[in-house]
């Protein structure tokens, strides 16, 4: 739990420096896509997405304005596609389409397509097309974590936390260096009700990269319960900002609205004592 809150901490820190220095220190693309690491699309699409302080719909405007450029190796379609996944505007079915698009007509490693199109089916509520998309991905590729970490997705929709959670250890084993998995492995732990094992995952997962953690609103909220419950109220507070501060939309969610209730009157409570 310290360890946590000194990360917390020190990343604010770091944050506040970056920023002023105008240094760029962290990357999500090199964790999700290391396919495409040496692409210099990647900067482009992390200055658009973490430097530039657009909002979504004006970080898909900047974007598109890459087609030309970024195209050829899939790195644009997949990027713009992950876009309209998290947008929160209903884009799914844009997604969809850009993905089997880009899959069909495809002379590059599609496998990230196909491991991002799982997700952008389960938010469509098509969970058998998710199913045997993730189950072929594990028959195609048995050595590529997507297609377990698909299967995990599924399951986590299901609320099958067990066998979310089966998929998601195996996909560790395949690929120990992504946030987005110890970010999962966070959500289905708490479900489980292991806050021992909440608290390492979600510290995993802030180690490899802190903002798109702080910016995941289902570990993050997870964590925060986790920090009321042990009336840990001023890192369930930290941790608040912080998740308001990279995902400002998660203001409109009633989980965030009740747990920064909570939060509010137990830090009230331990004044007063």
């Amino acid at each position: 739990m310290k360890t946590i809150w000194g990360i917390i901490i020190i990343f604010c820190i770091s944050v506040c420096y970056a920023k002023e220095k105008n240094i760029i220190t962290q990357d999500p693309f090199i964790s999700y896509y290391p396919h495409l690491k040496e692409n210099i699309c990647r900067k482009k699409s992390f200055d658009i997405r973490w430097v530039s302080h657009l909002n979504k719909q004006q970080q898909i405007k900047e974007w598109e304005s890459y087609k030309n450029v970024c195209s050829k190796d899939g790195s644009y379609q997949l990027i713009l596609s992950e876009m309209y996944l998290y947008s929160g505007n209903h884009k799914n079915r844009e997604a969809e389409k850009l993905l089997v698009n880009s899959i069909k007509n495809a002379d590059y490693d599609t496998r990230y397509h196909k491991a991002l199109l799982v997700e952008v089916y389960v938010s469509l509520y098509k969970l058998e097309e998710a199913l045997q998309l993730a189950k072929s991905m594990v028959k195609d590729y048995p050595n590529f974590y997507g297609g377990y970490q698909g299967l995990a997705v599924y399951f986590l929709n299901q609320k099958d936390w067990e066998k979310a959670k089966f998929y998601l250890d195996t996909a560790v084993l395949l690929n120990n260096q992504s946030p987005v998995l110890y970010r999962l492995l966070t959500v289905a732990s708490y479900e489980l009700r292991d806050d021992e094992k909440t608290h390492q995952f979600y510290e995993q997962a802030l180690s490899l990269n802190a903002a798109t953690t702080f910016a995941d609103k289902h570990s993050s909220l997870r964590m925060i319960a986790v920090f009321i419950l042990e009336k840990n109220f001023q890192a369930a507070k930290q941790l608040l900002d912080n998740l308001l501060k990279f995902n400002p939309e998660v203001k409109d969610d009633y989980r965030f609205a009740n747990l920064r209730l909570q939060c509010h009157e137990g830090l009230s409570d331990s004044a007063k004592k």
